[in-house]
């Protein structure tokens, strides 16, 4: 029986299904305002904030014609390319922007396109390249930083993306993306004040933003479940001054609030109990560079390094002898950056989609993890599936001969691989995968079923191949031969004559 929010979680699905991201977005905030316990929500919520930000996007910078029209051999391929991408087809905008750059490499608006094509199809690595070369031909312009600083945080370089956003917004303060992808980065990093901020000035520029308001709704709700965290670790700290861990905990909430006062006597009193804990020594050299002391906080870096094990950083300790010290701060602080696992959370996405029915969303999603990790044996699996869903055999047999390879006993991969092969009509090549597996699944408890039953649909596969050729070799008509003379009679003559004979006598 489904409940009143299983209904609007499905109904939610449903919006996001055709692409209404914004209602989406609207249900599953009011269902995580409630309360309810549902655990993927938090995750399909950023799922459908993530492309709405992208189609906003997209869409603001087709309507604004930031890709000033450039004449050129390739003209109408990049129109075709424009139109594809405000189709979503994502792949078909990607070929069409790569062969306007084979007509005139030095378009611009190509690589732009390009690289917004192949971001949102999850390719990061081309995006990456086509990005960085869209900003090269527009010598930095504003659109150009900003679209390399969304693909280089879509890949978790958070403070190569941080630069890039600052370049776009040292040629156009108003250039309201910029501001929205440093929120978006503040807020990941947990500095939610900053993020706040920064998303309210990308809103006051472009109000239509829609994106930016639903990640300063984000933002905010979140801020209050901190505020209520740093009370209580307030509270504990009195109670028990010797809990060093709740003192690192009010400070990461202070920190994150913009009281970095608090956040720093937290932090020394933490560090003063147990001088061994390098998350602290890292969240205090973080406030003393925003204090602006760099040199105090290359100190506590190379006490946060010894802590985790990590003796020396060779291009902090260069800047620091040359006397760089914010250089040297920033080095250490992006080689000790505990850094986030995008890619797993794209796959985990791509997986939950596919449960849910939406493959195209999760393709996408698992074609970005991948390209930030091709060792996730299931993501290639999940893509393996989809392609069978979809009814191309051979694109699931590499994905699935890929899973294989990142896992050699994965082994719902090796079963799903013996069905590609079979849907492809190619028997020979299911019975051979089937016996590389016997000995680790006929007698398997939880596949054993299963191999059995794909071993007899391989039997049946080939079976009909060899009745048919003996059934061809049964009605083929024997060669034609002239038939033998009769045997003779008991006088000499024919048998047959002397019958005949003796009947009309």
């Amino acid at each position: 029986m489904l409940t009143a929010s299983d209904r609007r979680f499905e109904q939610g699905l449903e919006f996001f299904r055709h692409a209404d991201y914004q209602s989406a977005i609207r249900l599953w905030r009011s269902l995580l305002e409630e309360g309810d316990p549902r655990p993927d929500l938090g995750l399909y919520l950023w799922a459908a904030q993530s492309e709405y930000g992208r189609m906003l996007q997209t869409v603001e910078r087709l309507a604004s014609g930031l890709e000033a029209p450039v004449v050129s051999a390739g003209q109408d391929l990049l129109g075709r390319a424009r139109q594809a991408l405000a189709r979503k087809c994502h792949a078909e905008a990607l070929a069409l922007a790569g062969q306007a750059l084979v007509e005139d490499p030095d378009l611009a608006a190509a690589r732009e396109v390009a690289a917004r094509a192949a971001l949102l199809a999850g390719q990061l690595s081309e995006a990456l390249g086509h990005a960085r070369e869209a900003a090269r031909l527009r010598h930095g312009a504003a659109p150009a930083q900003s679209l390399l600083g969304e693909v280089l945080a879509e890949m978790g370089r958070t403070t190569q993306a941080d630069l890039a956003f600052e370049a776009a917004l040292s040629r156009d303060q108003r250039h309201a993306p910029a501001w929205y992808g440093r929120a978006v980065l503040r807020y990941r990093d947990r500095h939610l004040a900053d993020a706040a901020r920064l998303a309210a000035r990308a809103l006051e520029i472009s109000p239509q933003l829609g994106a930016a308001r639903s990640l300063l709704d984000e933002i905010r709700a979140e801020i209050r479940r901190v505020e209520e965290q740093l009370e209580e670790g307030r509270r504990v700290t009195v109670e028990h001054p010797e809990w060093p861990d709740w003192h690192h905990k009010r400070a990461a909430a202070a920190a994150s609030l913009g009281l970095d006062r608090e956040a720093l006597a937290a932090c020394e009193s933490a560090l003063a109990i147990n001088p061994g804990m390098a998350k602290t020594w890292h969240l205090k050299a973080e406030l003393e560079l925003a204090a602006g002391d760099a040199r105090l906080a290359c100190s506590s870096l190379e006490r946060a390094a010894l802590a985790a094990g990590r003796a020396r950083v060779e291009p902090a300790e260069s800047l620091a002898l040359e006397g760089d010290f914010r250089g040297a701060a920033l080095a250490w602080l992006e080689a000790l950056r505990p850094v986030p696992d995008y890619a797993s959370r794209h796959i985990e996405l791509g997986k939950k989609l596919y449960r849910d029915g939406l493959r195209d969303e999760a393709e996408r999603a698992l074609a970005r993890g991948l390209s930030l990790a091709p060792h996730y044996a299931d993501g290639h699996h999940v893509l393996g599936l989809i392609a069978l869903d979809r009814g191309r055999p051979d694109e699931a047999v590499a994905h699935l001969k890929a899973a294989l390879a990142a896992s050699p006993e994965f082994k719902a991969a090796a079963l799903e691989l013996v069905g590609a092969y079979l849907t492809g009509a190619n028997p020979a090549a299911a019975r051979h995968t089937l016996n590389q597996w016997r000995s680790r699944l006929e007698a398997d408890a939880q596949w054993g079923a299963a191999f059995r039953d794909l071993e007899k649909r391989t039997r049946d596969a080939s079976s009909p191949k060899k009745r048919s050729k003996k059934a061809a070799r049964r009605a083929r008509p024997l060669p034609a031969q002239t038939p033998p003379p009769p045997a003779p009679g008991p006088r000499g003559r024919p048998r047959t004559q002397t019958r005949s004979r003796r009947r009309t006598e």
